[in-house]
């Protein structure tokens, strides 16, 4: 026999209740209270689903309902008599609701975190399995559509422009970078003061920059964090970060149509889309660096900084240098 159920008997079309106990005996229901008894065939009464918190209603045929606020031990007590017990999947749910919320939970952080932190670890390796000749393919098929589409043919002075590139080479020459990577000028009206490290170089220098500043010195600084880009390989992880694993296969897969296609994308992503503060720490500081193995005063980079701060006013909403680069407090504090 199975274990008493204690609970209450309520009347029929009635709140008056009383106290008793179930049992059950060869397939009838036995209830007992302190002024009578009573047993029917457990196959003519009717029990409610089981809901976490929720007492059962075991209906009887002549209305009366008996409550039972011990679930589990009325359903072992039905099923002894070979009562159907309806709801176990609700049942079980609710009794394990708590658990699910957590695995629910768990896997809702472990989304977020995968697509936080988990996709740029993997970009980031199969970026650093791209071969450097495919990613400097890609950056000059950027510079390319530049031409295109928003560059014009720079004004800057053949001196000046000299001046720069040898700056540049000796940045270069200091971060243990192919001499050859390009230093191209333009005029970019509508992107404004800009200086834009391409994957794998070319680096390029808009003549709204190089004009904000007489001292080439400070435009160098800002060379130097490009170079710093360049090492960390900052822009090709960028685009793998934005565009997906898609670019990376299609780069070590050498299919030369798929780059030309991926490239025509990548101009306007590395134009509208800031460094993380991650990467802007990492040129800031390997530009500072840079500065010092050249024998440039590191304090230069945060002079033009400073400079574009005063200088950009309301530009500073567009696509600029100072505008692409964020957290400028930050990098200003941290700065020589």
């Amino acid at each position: 026999m199975a274990k008493a159920v204690q609970g209450t008997l309520m009347e029929a079309h009635s709140a008056r209740g009383i106290a008793a106990s179930l049992t059950e005996e060869g397939g009838r229901l036995r209830l007992v209270w302190a002024e009578g008894r009573l047993e029917v065939d457990a196959a003519r009464a009717r029990v409610s689903d089981p809901i976490a918190g929720v007492p059962r209603r075991l209906t009887l045929p002549d209305g009366q309902v008996f409550l039972a606020p011990d679930s589990r031990v009325l359903t072992a007590l039905l099923r002894a008599g070979g009562m159907a017990t309806p709801g176990r999947l609700i049942a079980w749910a609710e009794v394990f609701r708590f658990r699910i919320g957590l695995i629910l939970g768990g896997l809702l952080v472990f989304l977020v975190m995968g697509l936080r932190w988990g996709v740029p670890l993997a970009t980031d390796a199969a970026a650093s399995l791209v071969p450097l000749p495919l990613e400097r393919m890609l950056g000059e098929q950027s510079l390319m559509v530049f031409d295109q589409s928003v560059a014009e043919p720079t004004t800057l002075s053949a001196a000046r422009r000299a001046r720069l590139t040898a700056g540049f080479r000796s940045l270069l020459r200091a971060a243990g970078l192919p001499e050859d990577i390009d230093l191209a000028f333009r005029s970019m009206p509508q992107f404004g003061p800009n200086a834009l490290a391409l994957p794998g170089g070319p680096v390029v220098l808009t003549d709204e920059l190089a004009r904000l500043t007489e001292n080439d010195d400070e435009i160098i600084a800002v060379l130097a964090h490009e170079v710093a880009h360049l090492k960390e390989r900052h822009s090709l992880r960028r685009v793998t970060r934005a565009l997906g694993l898609s670019v990376v296969i299609t780069l070590m897969m050498g299919d030369m149509g798929g780059i030309v296609e991926e490239a025509a994308g990548v101009p306007v992503l590395l134009l509208d889309h800031a460094y993380s503060r991650d990467f802007e720490r990492e040129a800031d500081d390997g530009g500072v660096a840079l500065l010092r193995k050249t024998g440039r005063d590191p304090a230069l980079l945060g002079a033009m900084l400073a400079r574009l701060a005063k200088t950009c006013g309301r530009s500073c909403a567009e696509t600029t240098w100072f505008s692409t680069h964020p957290g400028m407090t930050e990098r200003l504090e941290r700065l020589p």
